[in-house]
């Protein structure tokens, strides 16, 4: 925590319990929120195009009788619903879009598919069939709609002809078909031109910047240079999930505050003040003013949001693909939800200076998802993993 002066250790009151903070002996999320969220359910229409399953013929009917109107037999789809996994999920977070696309059908997609479903005025039971795939652009695959192009992903150590095409399509390189180091740097070059999140792959969001993944009409790529994706046909990522991503697990982060913004490290990690416990040796103190805009410092999802009368005051924990959780203490305000995927860069909090503060900054550390105890110093693209106090840093985030 920020010290200007010898003093107690807790320089301020805890919060009141009678105000909603959490009293809970472990480091946990809390329920008093001092943010609006929104709080209102998707409307529930009634039934209209998306039919349930195909319904059973009544098991006689009088020979005399009408014919039984049955329901219509349902499109040549696959229906999804929370707990579907693979490459239809993929398709559909795609097209949902503000979804990290991971092929599994979750409590975030379900959400996002609701207020789709509403915004559209379909039945909003949060499934996918023969109308919500119709208005998500059709089936994938069903007649009339195109063949399924299937992208690849390249990577560092990748060769081949579609390392080629990418080369030639990113320029200044030697199109030699293989994923160097020169390839590497030029790739993080262009997604950093095109405000694209850094992750120095050609995933489904740097192919479309490209001009899009060389499909042909069969799915399968080409090696020409001026070949794009086939008009009408539909594009899956099936080595890695497109924008926003939760990316590599061994990927870099970056200072949790706005590109160029340049603050001090007031307490570091193993810092005699508080830094020396379980829970908090590996955290970072930067010093700030109350209503910095904060950013993430890596992409990932929201794992909760709250308030904690365990010292740490406001907070947002996100979860990224290491499988550690960013945790941000001593927060004014925050503006994400739990489920919610966040983008490197993108704003979830402001600063404050609440819990045991002895002065506004922000607490930035990795720690333990389950247990809450500090996990490890982030590696970032700033520091690497010395953060001494007294250090200024500027960020190169967003």
């Amino acid at each position: 925590m920020l010290r200007t002066s010898p003093a107690p250790r807790h320089l301020k009151r805890r919060p009141n319990p009678a105000a909603g903070a959490i009293t809970s002996p472990r480091l946990m999320a809390g329920v008093g929120v001092a943010v609006t969220v929104p709080t209102g359910a998707a409307t529930v229409l009634a039934p209209a195009a998306e039919a349930a399953a195909p319904t059973a013929a009544p098991a006689a009917a009088p020979k005399a009788a009408p014919s039984v109107v049955r329901t219509p037999a349902a499109q040549n789809v696959v229906w999804l619903s929370i707990g579907s996994e693979g490459e239809l999920v993929k398709t559909l977070q795609q097209r949902l879009g503000g979804l990290v696309v991971d092929g599994s059908f979750g409590p975030a997609t379900q959400s996002r598919l609701m207020s789709y479903q509403a915004s559209k005025n379909l039945y909003v039971d949060g499934r996918v069939g023969p109308a919500t795939w119709a208005a998500l652009g059709g089936f994938p695959g069903k007649a009339g709609e195109g063949k399924v192009c299937r992208v690849s992903t390249l990577r560092f150590g990748s060769t081949g002809d579609l390392v080629r095409t990418a080369q030639q399509r990113l320029g200044g390189l030697t199109v030699d078909g293989s994923f160097g180091p020169a390839t590497l740097a030029r790739v993080r070059a262009y997604q950093a031109s095109k405000s694209l999140p850094v992750t120095g792959t050609v995933d489904s969001a740097t192919w479309r910047a490209l001009d899009g993944f060389p499909c042909v009409g069969t799915g399968g790529p080409t090696t020409g240079t001026g070949t794009t994706t086939t008009p009408g046909t539909t594009t899956t990522d099936t080595t890695g999930p497109a924008t926003p991503s939760v990316g590599d697990p061994s990927g870099p982060y970056r200072m949790p505050w706005a590109k160029g913004g340049t603050f001090k490290i007031t307490q570091g990690p193993g810092g005699s003040w508080s830094h020396h416990t379980s829970y908090n040796r590996h955290g970072i103190d930067f010093g700030m003013p109350v209503g910095t805009p904060i950013v993430a410092s890596r992409a990932g999802v929201v794992q909760d949001t709250g308030y904690t009368s365990m010292g740490g005051g406001m907070y947002v924990r996100i979860k990224d693909a290491s499988g550690a959780c960013q945790v941000y203490f001593h927060l004014s305000a925050y503006r994400v939800v739990a489920g919610q995927p966040i983008a490197q860069g993108q704003p979830i909090a402001t600063s404050g200076n609440t819990g045991n503060s002895s002065g506004p900054h922000l607490h930035f550390g990795l720690i333990d998802c389950n247990t809450w105890r500090s996990h490890s110093l982030p590696n970032s693209v700033e520091r690497g993993t010395n953060y001494s106090s007294g250090v200024f840093v500027t960020s190169t985030n967003g």
